[in-house]
């Protein structure tokens, strides 16, 4: 099993960089920098991604609209 590729993918509930955020409460830089330190210590590849560039939306519109990029897939 441990030879077989494998791929982790799912809503995560936290971004990654500052700009997968618009509105909200004010970014946790810890949490953020946590997080991609446990990624980046997987060294996933990178695939990239297509539009819509934010995966989660509280469907608000106007000053308490929030979008976020929370879902991702990483193979590794």
């Amino acid at each position: 099993m441990r030879d077989c590729p494998w791929v982790c993918m799912g809503d995560f509930n936290e971004i990654m960089f500052y700009n997968e955020e618009i509105g909200g409460t004010r970014i946790n830089w810890k949490d953020l920098a946590r997080f991609r330190e446990v990624v980046e210590e997987c060294k996933p590849e990178d695939m990239g991604f297509r539009d819509p560039k934010f995966t989660w939306s509280n469907k608000r519109e106007g000053p308490t609209m929030i979008l976020e990029r929370l879902d991702r897939g990483w193979p590794m």
